[in-house]
């Protein structure tokens, strides 16, 4: 059985802040999208791609235990986001 600091924890981390749940319902779709697509998901127009970033961080330790990624994908000039599921070799 699990500790009641443990199980506190980990509902802690499955809960999102209302720009983290923007941009998942962004990258559910499993496609890759542009920053600038994510960056919208801030809802404010002088956020730039390095306020960003503390987002995706921040996503990516939450979904990390759930067996998920956000990867960042570099093609040609430009860099996309997408939401995936981690193969588990267990």
């Amino acid at each position: 059985p699990l500790s009641f600091r443990t199980q506190l924890t980990m509902q802690t981390m499955t809960k999102f802040s209302p720009i983290q749940q923007r941009i998942i319902t962004l990258l559910s779709d499993g496609r890759a999208h542009t920053r600038a697509e994510v960056l919208a998901c801030l809802q404010d127009n002088t956020a730039t791609f390095s306020n960003m970033h503390p987002h995706i961080t921040a996503l990516r330790h939450k979904l990390k235990g759930q067996g998920q990624h956000i990867s960042c994908e570099l093609s040609g000039r430009s860099i996309y986001y997408r939401h995936v599921r981690l193969i588990n070799d267990s």
